[in-house]
């Protein structure tokens, strides 16, 4: 486990930024986001990293604050949609909470950057996913 929280340290760090969001983002478009390394880590096995399909996650999700929806689809699945219980639009990020069926999740975009951090927990295991987000 101490190998899964070394390598979420170093994974913040090279983490890059969109470049391409304005800090005037209020929530009002839709957001498309693209996954760009996740983590994955459970009680039993050590934490595994590598790109979102690794781990079995979308590499697209579409936020829409408006719709309090997110929806995701993998290469080969129908696209799921994800309610948004809540949204918090920070003075620097757009805070988003949520659940589905599978699990609860919370994304975090930072409104000068467009960088993506989404926490998943299901089934005992919880993902780290960080990504980059424009308006759409």
């Amino acid at each position: 486990m101490k190998a899964c929280f070394q390598s979420v340290g170093l994974l913040t760090l090279l983490v890059g930024s969109a470049g391409a969001f304005a800090d005037t983002f209020d929530g009002q478009s839709p957001l498309l986001c693209a996954a760009t390394q996740t983590v994955s880590c459970d009680s039993v096995v050590d934490c595994v990293k590598g790109p979102a399909d690794a781990v079995n996650l979308p590499v697209f999700l579409k936020f829409d604050a408006e719709k309090k929806e997110v929806i995701t689809a993998k290469e080969s699945d129908e696209p799921r949609t994800s309610k948004i219980l809540q949204v918090d639009n920070q003075e620097s990020a757009l805070v988003f909470v949520g659940i589905d069926p599978a699990g609860a999740w919370g994304a975090s975009i930072d409104k000068a950057t467009g960088d993506m951090i989404l926490s998943i927990a299901v089934d005992g295991t919880g993902y780290l996913v960080f990504g980059s987000c424009i308006e759409r």
